[in-house]
């Protein structure tokens, strides 16, 4: 018997890469990478930027004009929710407490007290009476008057929410 010698033979034809060390996956991995840290950085920005405070005038002026967007079959859950939000304004507005009153002690708080003008106490009165108007009131009768106070109370903190400028107080002296 003859020995054979063993010889060893390198196979230069095949050679095997792996996927995940190849240069398209390093890439969209890099990619992947970078965009999830500017989503981050995005929320956390967004988290806690500072936000714009909205004036309590523009926040009653949008809560009114929201009111209108609902359609309401019972009248007094529209006037409650109206004489919530001016009450709500009337008391930051003059810093007096008038959220927890009732709209007579509200009329009788506006008329004693000097600090409100003669105007918001008139505009109150009518607005007020509308609880009572739509009671007896067909849908289409009903539906009007609510339009009607919301056109004034809109009006009401529009006229109500200037403060005069100190010239035109003093050129008002004069």
């Amino acid at each position: 018997m003859q020995e054979q010698t063993l010889e060893l033979i390198d196979i230069y034809d095949i050679t095997y890469n792996p996927w995940w060390l190849s240069r398209w996956f390093m890439g969209a991995l890099i990619t992947v990478v970078v965009l999830g840290c500017l989503a981050v950085v995005f929320f956390l920005y967004r988290k806690y930027r500072k936000k714009k405070a909205v004036a309590y005038w523009q926040k009653t002026i949008h809560d009114i004009q929201k009111l209108n967007s609902y359609t309401y079959d019972d009248g007094q859950m529209f006037y409650l929710k109206l004489t919530e939000l001016i009450k709500v304004y009337l008391q930051k507005r003059y810093a007096v407490h008038v959220v927890d009153k009732t709209d007579s002690e509200l009329l009788e708080i506006l008329k004693e007290n000097a600090v409100f003008p003669k105007k918001v106490y008139a505009t109150l009165q009518e607005i007020f009476e509308g609880v009572i108007v739509i009671k007896f009131a067909h849908q289409q009768a009903a539906q009007e008057r609510m339009q009607e106070a919301l056109k004034k109370s809109i009006t009401l903190v529009q006229e109500t929410y200037k403060i005069p400028s100190p010239s035109t107080s003093s050129k008002a002296g004069r």
